[in-house]
């Protein structure tokens, strides 16, 4: 194997590890109830996009951030707000 494949490889390989963590983690978190009791992370929405991708919109501190985990490609930020702005654009009064 050249050295560009082995490199890539080892990218691919920690990019696989990082997002099945993060699905781990929002899981376990969900399931025990740690992040909806959070003062910083809340999960405000959640979606279920088929049997291996999820959407997620979270605040976090100050940020609202949505994004979407893969099981098939990863984790990817779709948006970041603070939340000043999020709940002014979303409110449907």
């Amino acid at each position: 194997m050249s050295i560009e494949a082995l490199y890539l490889l080892k990218v691919v390989i920690t990019l696989i590890l990082f997002s099945v963590g993060a699905v781990i983690f929002v899981r376990y978190m969900r399931k025990n109830g740690h992040v909806n009791n959070s003062e910083n992370v809340k999960i405000i929405s959640s979606l279920r996009l088929s049997s291996r991708d999820n959407f997620f919109v979270l605040k976090c501190g100050n940020y609202v951030l949505a994004f979407v985990i893969s099981a098939n490609n990863g984790t990817r930020l779709l948006g970041k707000w603070t939340y000043d702005d999020w709940i002014k654009n979303n409110n449907h009064e």
